[in-house]
């Protein structure tokens, strides 16, 4: 790989850390407050952050990057589901990305962007929605509208619901367009200052370390066939006929990942789902066929957010790190893992004051003016790790005694530089060389 690509991956991973950390502060905020739309809230901040860079850094493809590398590792956290955060901000990186690239860099792009951004935000949920609950989900939300506008007296065609939602998302994409852009302008016409940081950071690739966990990569694919059939089956046979099956697979799961299932022993998770079955039992005639739909809903959600646990959780295995590098994805590998480490560094230094919340465009200019910081630490690192010595020469020109040389010279000079290896000694006798 050249020096511009890897530029730009280093670039990306600057990006990607910073947009994975503000998923971090603002998402656990929306998510533990339950707002609606939490994730429209998170796409606007996402396209007004991405607008602003756009304005610092223009390589080529580097937000369709940027976001791969956000994707993953928000989809790698430990209490992550992977295809929520996997999907949604891989769609909007890419559509950020073909916006700059038709329109360029300007308020066009940036409107453009931010309306398709937040009409795939919607788009997303309704999808996450129908996965989680099954297609049951839209004939009870359905029925409970209906209901609530009889008990409301209120007269809202469905059609008139749509025209108001579809005018606000308009709206919210202008708007997070015209802020990304008076930010990244803003970020232009600022000096450079210089902030506050934790001088102690240091970048650690850490992604895959290994841990206290038997990795079965076989796993992965064992996991997404049994979900396939699973929500097949619960779609096609009478719930008493296939219960126990998933409950023993369920078992299974607990069993083996029960430390990483962590959305399950939330209360709120639970109250959720049982609020759910009552809303279905309530609105449905037949109260017995409402509560088997509840009761099937309800195992498919605690389901699909187990597996995807679990497949999070392989993904992990230091074979798909092997697999990463085999396949001419160690750039991908390597990045990911500085973007990783720097998220700690990164929250600790926008989220240090109560300013993070009253002022997000404000925490978004800091985050932007760290990426210079973070750049230069990433490359650092690159070098470091990306410099290799070949200490080559003819038989008995004293390669050994040099090395041995400058290992003395290293811990006499550097003794902070952890040094380790092995020196093959040759072995000589009359004259001869007969082993090491």
């Amino acid at each position: 790989m050249d020096y511009k690509q890897q530029e730009t991956w280093l670039k990306a991973a600057v990006i990607g850390s910073i947009w994975a950390a503000f998923e971090i502060v603002f998402g656990g905020l929306f998510h533990s407050l339950r707002l609606p739309f939490a994730g429209t809230f998170l796409t606007f901040f996402a396209i007004v952050l991405l607008s602003g860079f756009s304005y610092k850094w223009n390589d080529k493809n580097l937000f369709i990057k940027a976001g791969l590398i956000a994707a993953l590792m928000r989809s790698l956290m430990p209490t992550s589901v992977i295809l929520g955060p996997l999907i949604g901000i891989l769609l909007e990186a890419f559509i950020f990305q073909i916006s700059i690239n038709i329109f360029k860099r300007n308020i066009v792009a940036f409107a453009f962007a931010g309306i398709l951004a937040m009409f795939s935000a919607i788009i997303h949920k309704i999808v996450s929605i129908i996965l989680l609950y099954g297609f049951d989900i839209v004939k009870v939300l359905e029925n409970l509208y209906f209901v609530l506008l009889r008990v409301s007296h209120l007269k809202l065609p469905v059609n008139q619901l749509i025209i108001i939602v579809t005018v606000a998302y308009i709206f919210g994409g202008l708007l997070a367009g015209l802020t990304g852009k008076y930010l990244g302008e803003s970020i232009l016409k600022a000096p450079k200052i210089n902030q506050k940081i934790d001088e102690k950071w240091e970048v650690k690739n850490t992604l895959f370390d290994i841990q206290h966990f038997k990795y079965q990569y076989i796993y992965i694919i064992i996991h997404t066939l049994l979900l396939i059939l699973a929500l097949f089956s619960l779609e096609v046979f009478p719930l008493l006929y296939i219960i126990l099956p998933i409950l023993v697979y369920l078992s299974f799961l607990i069993y083996r990942y029960g430390k990483s299932l962590r959305r399950l022993a939330k209360p709120l998770f639970w109250f959720q789902l049982i609020i759910i079955m009552l809303i279905t039992v309530w609105i449905w005639q037949d109260k017995t066929q409402g509560l088997l739909i509840g009761l099937k809903m309800v195992l498919r959600a605690i389901l699909v957010v187990s597996v995807f646990t679990a497949i999070s959780v392989e993904l992990k295995n230091p074979l798909v790190k092997a697999l990463l590098y085999r396949r001419g994805y160690a750039q991908l590998y390597a990045t990911l893992g500085l973007a990783t480490s720097a998220v700690p560094f990164i929250l600790k230094n926008i989220s240090k004051d109560k300013k993070v919340l009253l002022s997000p465009l404000g925490t978004m200019r800091k985050a932007i003016h760290l990426s210079d910081l973070l750049l230069t630490e990433f490359q650092e690192y690159s070098q470091q790790k990306n410099n290799i010595f070949i200490i080559s020469g003819a038989v008995r020109s004293g390669k050994t005694t040099f090395l041995k040389e400058l290992i003395r010279l290293l811990k006499q000079n550097q003794a902070h530089k952890k040094i380790g290896g092995i020196i093959a000694h040759g072995i000589d006798k009359n004259g001869e060389r007969f082993g090491f």
